[in-house]
Parts: structure tokens; sequence; C-alpha cells
């Protein structure tokens, strides 16, 4: 498995200055994965 590791406000700005709205959910994972946050990237 491949996890993609990143500063989430640099993601964040990067997506929106391409026109998504970005959404980052934080606890949606249960243990030992509750630091996972899933990003969500839609168009305007």
């Amino acid at each position: 498995m491949y996890y993609l590791t990143f500063l989430w406000p640099d993601v964040q700005a990067r997506l929106e200055k391409h026109g998504l709205r970005a959404v980052a959910k934080r606890g949606t994972c249960a243990a030992p994965y509750t630091g996972v946050i899933i990003v969500v990237a839609t168009k305007k």
C-alpha cells in the first residue's frame, strides 16, 4: 500500500489555486489510524 504524506495547508492552497474546493475530513478512521485526514476536492 502507498500513502501520500504532505502538509495540509500547502495542498489546500494548491487545490484552491486551481479552482477546486478542498475539505479535510478528520476523525473518520478507527484506531490506529485516527491521525488520518481524508481530503475531498471538488470543482467549484
